[in-house]
């Protein structure tokens, strides 16, 4: 009777032992799994926003560079260069300042999108022509929108190559020939006045106000900053000889910062 009585708690702490054993490896095996399920939900979840993130850039970028002009006449075949007034070989200098949008699509190895913006430019000339006539300097403002597709090729991590192609426009708002004058008042002080002589545009003697373009170029973005070159080959004939066609082409070198 004592040994059935050891053998049955000896086979019950057994059965016991092993449900233990058994509920533990379940319970546990379950709490281990759905750890890993909330791992790997969280891991999905950031790599999705990261490949979000990285779908669509659009970032806005500040721009400053040099810019000139030149109007070119195209003689039966002889090309003259000139600039504002005829002058052979010569272009008008300027700066510009002004900000660019250029949204893009990542496609993996290159991104691909357009690139718009607005400038405001300025033009400053002490041309011989412009002395002769008794003026000290001739201005102008303006302003330039361009409408650019955009691929963009990374090089290294930070550095990207990008080229561009497509239409832009320049406005001419106003130019003006300046000549500065002393003079003193009965107090004995000496003052300086300006005189403005306005330009005209257009009338066929004059390039015209609006000038519209096709322009390709490069930049080489190394992290947020960057340098381009864009050339502008005119689209709009000014008209400035009869019976031949004269365009306004353009050369703007710039440097940018990225936001």
């Amino acid at each position: 009777m004592k040994t059935v009585k050891i053998l049955t708690l000896i086979v019950g702490a057994i059965i016991a032992q092993t449900s233990f054993a058994q509920g533990w490896q379940i319970e546990g095996g379950h709490e281990n799994k759905k750890a890993q399920m909330e791992y790997e939900q969280e891991y999905h979840e950031e790599e999705y926003e990261d490949d979000y993130d990285m779908d669509i850039e659009a970032p806005v970028s500040f721009v400053i560079g040099y810019v000139n002009k030149t109007w070119n006449t195209d003689f039966n075949g002889h090309l003259v260069k000139e600039n504002f007034w005829g002058e052979p070989n010569k272009r008008l200098h300027g700066f510009q300042i002004g900000f660019l949008y250029e949204p893009t699509l990542d496609l993996k190895y290159v991104r691909f999108g357009m690139a718009t913006g607005l400038s405001l430019e300025s033009y400053f000339s002490v041309s011989d022509v412009v002395l002769d006539a008794g003026y000290d300097r001739y201005t102008e403002l303006g302003i330039y929108l361009p409408l650019h597709a955009k691929l963009a090729i990374p090089i290294t991590r930070g550095t990207t190559l990008s080229f561009y192609g497509g239409l832009a426009m320049n406005l001419a708002i106003e130019g003006s020939f300046e000549e500065d004058y002393n003079y003193r008042t009965w107090d004995g002080e000496r003052h300086t006045d300006t005189y403005h002589d306005y330009q005209e545009y257009g009338n066929g003697k004059f390039p015209r106000r609006v000038n519209f373009q096709t322009e390709y170029g490069a930049r080489l973005q190394i992290r947020h900053f960057g340098i381009n070159f864009i050339y502008s080959q005119g689209m709009t004939n000014h008209r400035l000889y009869d019976g031949y066609k004269t365009f306004q082409n353009k050369i703007n070198i710039g440097m940018t910062y990225s936001f």
